[in-house]
């Protein structure tokens, strides 16, 4: 291979290297520039909200809603019998 066209390959091949180089400067750019964004964004007080008070209710209303099931629970075991005996009376020749 001559001179001039190995020398023409080295120097596509270096111009190949910096366009990349170049490209990948770009890149490390851009990611600093996204880090940047997002250390400011996560370095920020969280937003006013009121989550606490809302989860309390919540709570609570289940804390009625679980008393409320325990008393129609008790209501509820004596129910099957009970419709028995209402049926065996009904049908019993007075």
């Amino acid at each position: 291979m001559p001179d001039d066209e190995r020398l023409t390959r080295v120097e596509e091949r270096q111009e190949a290297l910096i366009r990349g180089v170049a490209q990948m400067n770009e890149t490390l750019a851009l990611q600093s520039a996204m880090l940047e964004q997002i250390l400011l964004a996560a370095s920020q007080p969280p937003p006013k909200s009121d989550l606490g008070q809302t989860l309390k209710r919540i709570a609570a209303i289940l804390e009625q809603q679980q008393e409320t099931l325990g008393t129609l629970e008790v209501r509820l075991v004596d129910l099957p019998e009970k419709i028995a005996q209402a049926l065996v009376e009904e049908a019993a020749p007075s």
